[in-house]
């Protein structure tokens, strides 16, 4: 029977899941092989100093509380595609359609 995985918590994940980035590219960026950052990921190995600072240049991109980035914006469920309030289409308040006024 095949175990099961558990999402991991460790650092290197939280930057490949903000960022988008397989573990393939997260280690090449960081400058280890793919099943050393797996074994990281997974807490049975330690990154090392260079790569580990490599790591923290992505890192301090995160919002809070990992990181130092921006906040992640709020998610709306219910976003207003018109902005505008006022439902008449028609911007002129004056309903003649002829603008000259003598007869």
């Amino acid at each position: 029977m095949p175990r099961r995985a558990y999402p991991s918590r460790s650092l290197a994940a939280a930057v490949r899941t903000h960022f988008g980035l397989t573990q393939a590219e997260l280690a090449a960026f960081i400058g280890v092989s793919r099943p050393h950052l797996a074994l990281a990921e997974a807490g049975t190995s330690a990154l090392g100093p260079g790569p580990d600072q490599r790591l923290q240049v992505l890192a301090r991109q995160l919002p809070p509380p990992d990181g130092l980035g921006p906040p992640a914006p709020a998610f709306d469920p219910n976003p207003n595609p018109n902005p505008n309030p006022n439902p008449n289409p028609n911007p002129n308040p004056n309903p003649d359609p002829d603008p000259d006024p003598d007869p």
